[in-house]
């Protein structure tokens, strides 16, 4: 009995380490596979943050563009209206000199009214005495002549006198008649001149309008500018929660697919050559002494570039100096960098096992040639890939 038991608990233990690594297996794949949706989630829903920031920041382009060209706008209303101004200026100068015309026509005709009733006060002072008088005084006159012809002499100057009275009468009349109209012209010039006012002055309130209301909508503008930066503050906000809630999922991603071991990055069925290592050399740029954050290795190009660890991709893009380059985040704070390569067979969030091909080998960027720089991050801390991958 006691040898069964043993043979029991012998088949189970057995048993149970075949069964036990496929399980904690299952379960990093269901967990993976979570992880996976929830960054497809996070993807969509960044997507949707970035445009509506996007959306935002060309309503905010859109609403400076419109502030701008009412500003222009206003600055040529108020052109216009420091243009109306002058005009107002210069006409109600003109009115104001036309009431002086006015004022002095009004005095000249006054003097000739008067010039007239003296005149005609004379004549008729005149004639009264010529009529009343003329009995005696002017008949004498007339017949104290010597000859008929030095009578019709006498006749003919005093009716001359009484004739020239009645010319100086009409002249006087005439002189009046012309201040009259000359009056009359001044002041229809003055009632033209308020019209032209009165309408220069309601063209200049309509331009103060639509400067107001001008300055009502750059108002309007800038508050929809508001409204619109905060919800790309917003949006950028989200949006760089969720870059870090992605990045969490993924280093959790790379955890579990992480196994503790690297392999070389590139095909093992051939030999290549190390040009420089980790560490102090000589920068083949400037020839001066530098450090080297990696390990550079010549190969052909178009030679496939290999995971040397299995995590998950957290960069594939083209990174200045490093030129198309991959990052793959294995966990535990650890990451390798591939740089320099000719094309990128990756994108980020993807999940990659050692030894998958990641990409090619080429020589985009600050390169001399084709070659694949390889570089090992502890914790963001560059590190000596000797340390995980043997070199040398």
């Amino acid at each position: 009995m006691k040898k069964i038991l043993v043979v029991m608990i012998s088949f189970l233990f057995i048993f149970s380490s075949i069964i036990l690594p496929e399980q904690g297996q299952a379960d990093n794949s269901a967990e993976i596979k979570a992880i996976d949706a929830k960054l497809k989630e996070l993807k969509a829903k960044e997507a949707q943050a970035k445009a509506n920031r996007q959306a935002a920041l060309n309503q905010i382009n859109n609403l400076k563009y419109q502030i701008v060209n009412t500003e222009k706008e206003i600055h040529e209303l108020e052109n216009q209206i420091a243009t109306k101004n002058k005009e107002v200026e210069v006409l109600e100068g003109t009115i104001a000199q036309t009431k002086e015309e006015l004022e002095a026509a009004k005095l000249e005709l006054d003097n000739a009214i008067q010039r007239v009733e003296d005149r005609n006060e004379l004549l008729k002072s005149r004639l009264h005495i010529m009529y009343t008088n003329g009995s005696v005084s002017y008949l004498d006159v007339l017949l104290s002549s010597t000859s008929f012809t030095d009578f019709l002499d006498r006749f003919q100057a005093l009716n001359s006198i009484l004739n020239k009275d009645k010319e100086l009468l009409e002249a006087r009349k005439h002189d009046q008649a012309v201040i009259e109209k000359a009056k009359e012209e001044v002041e229809v010039r003055i009632a033209t001149l308020n019209d032209n006012l009165s309408q220069l002055e309601q063209l200049r309130e309509e331009l103060y309008n639509q400067e107001k209301v001008k300055a009502v909508a750059i108002s309007s503008y800038k508050g929809q500018i508001e409204i619109h930066e905060e919800i790309s503050k917003e949006e950028e906000e989200a949006m760089t929660n969720m870059i870090n809630e992605r990045s969490k999922l993924l280093a959790k991603k790379a955890k579990l697919t992480y196994d503790g071991k690297f392999g070389y990055p590139l095909p093992t069925d051939r030999q290549y050559r190390v040009t420089s290592y980790y560490g102090t050399r000589t920068d083949p740029f400037t020839g001066r002494t530098s450090s080297h954050t990696g390990v550079d290795i010549a190969a052909p190009g178009g030679t496939s570039i290999l995971a040397s660890a299995g995590g998950v991709v957290i960069v594939a893009e083209y990174m200045s100096s490093y030129g198309n380059a991959v990052v793959i985040e294995h966990g535990d704070g650890i990451k390798t960098l591939y740089a320099h390569m000719r094309q990128i067979n990756v994108s980020v969030g993807q999940n990659v096992n050692r030894g998958a091909k990641i990409g090619e080998v080429g020589t985009t960027g600050r390169s001399t040639g084709n070659h694949l720089h390889f570089e090992v991050r502890k914790w963001d801390s560059r590190v000596d890939p000797n340390k995980y991958v043997k070199f040398y």
